[in-house]
């Protein structure tokens, strides 16, 4: 959002035409999600939406029927994003791992998945949780990892520089989950995907929408105890597993820089006809 305002202002003075790439809108939802630093974010959206400007490119429905809400409907398109797809090689881990990839904030919703890993310790003792990220709830999570005495199982791999490290990670488990509440689009279920690593994810609709609903498994927002039956039924089922593989595969082909570069190229040229 930083860099909307400099943009428009960019292009005021060249008299040029002004299109946004839109991730998501949080309206009225700042505060909630980022806590008072969240005030910045409120007032910039809101000034970004009392502009001219010529077209804003949502990257889901979701998004855009949100933006829908508070501009001019004529100016919204939804082109989803581009996904670079991961080529990666690694291992499969020896003891069933779950791995997530997530910014370390509440409505991630991590502490979500390490309580889904005490219930699944019960049935599945060697049971594993790689946790990819850093943020403001990092000690919070850990000390819950340390309450519920999962030091075994919950690993925190903390920031990995490189991204072909961290679809290793996700490439060399038997799950990836996402526990978020809030998400724009939801890019790493894509590559989840791409690497036939089955997913469990919150059902909220970004996500719902960017996964075609294949390739895993959804659960009710903030219930833990249906996160937890959702991993324990992929991993207690083989042909489950092969049939989420097969359909992800197929899911990621909406994806491709092809097929997402020539819905950019025809959005951003219809700004001149």
């Amino acid at each position: 959002f930083i860099t909307y305002p400099v943009a428009y202002k960019l292009a005021e003075k060249l008299n040029s035409k002004v299109a946004l790439r839109y991730h998501d809108v949080w309206i009225g939802e700042w505060t909630k999600n980022m806590g008072i630093t969240g005030l910045f974010g409120e007032i910039l959206e809101r000034y970004i939406f009392k502009k001219d400007i010529d077209l804003y490119v949502a990257v889901s429905d979701y998004t855009r029927n949100n933006l829908n809400k508070y501009v001019d409907n004529s100016k919204t398109i939804t082109v989803h994003n581009i996904v670079d797809f991961p080529q990666v090689e690694s291992e499969h881990y020896s003891k069933p791992t779950i791995s997530c990839v997530a910014r370390l904030v509440e409505y991630k919703r991590v502490n979500d998945l390490i309580k889904a890993v005490n219930i699944i310790k019960q049935e599945i003792p060697d049971i594993q949780c790689k946790i990819i990220g850093t943020g403001p709830e990092e000690e919070k999570l850990k000390n819950l990892t340390t309450q519920l005495n999962l030091e075994d199982n919950v690993e925190f791999l903390g920031f990995v520089e490189e991204h072909d490290d961290v679809m290793k990670v996700v490439n060399s488990s038997d799950i990836f989950c996402l526990p978020s509440i809030v998400e724009g689009f939801g890019i790493v279920i894509i590559e989840a995907q791409s690497l036939k690593t089955p997913f469990v994810a919150a059902r909220i609709p970004p996500v719902v929408e960017s996964s075609g609903q294949k390739g895993g498994l959804f659960y009710e927002p903030k219930d833990y105890e249906q996160l937890a039956s959702q991993i324990q039924r992929i991993l207690g089922d083989d042909e489950l597993i092969k049939k989420l593989q097969i359909e992800g595969l197929e899911n990621k082909n909406n994806y491709t820089k092809e097929v997402i570069g020539a819905k950019l190229n025809k959005a951003y040229e219809s700004l001149f006809n």
